[in-house]
């Protein structure tokens, strides 16, 4: 096994309800990336910061494409992994 297993069961070592609480919260954060969209749009709509949001939906838009439709069908990988 690689370090990613001995990694992965390191975090999973780590249970007590105070973390496994923060780590719910954050992990609900991401999903679907709404967070980082949102951001994105902000900035966007922001006259000083608009290159950034621009630039950050282009960000967000590649990544949609090169990860989620390429990526996860090449490396297939199950998740999550038991």
């Amino acid at each position: 096994m690689g370090i990613e297993f001995d990694v992965l069961y390191w975090f999973q070592s780590m249970h007590n309800p105070v973390l496994d609480a923060i780590m719910v919260f954050f992990t609900k954060l991401g999903d679907a990336g709404l967070v980082w969209i949102a951001l994105a749009l902000v900035l966007t709509f922001t006259k000083k910061y608009r290159k950034a949001g621009i630039t950050m939906m282009f960000a967000l838009i590649l990544s949609l494409i090169f990860c989620n439709g390429f990526m996860k069908n090449f490396v297939a990988r199950p998740r999550p992994y038991w």
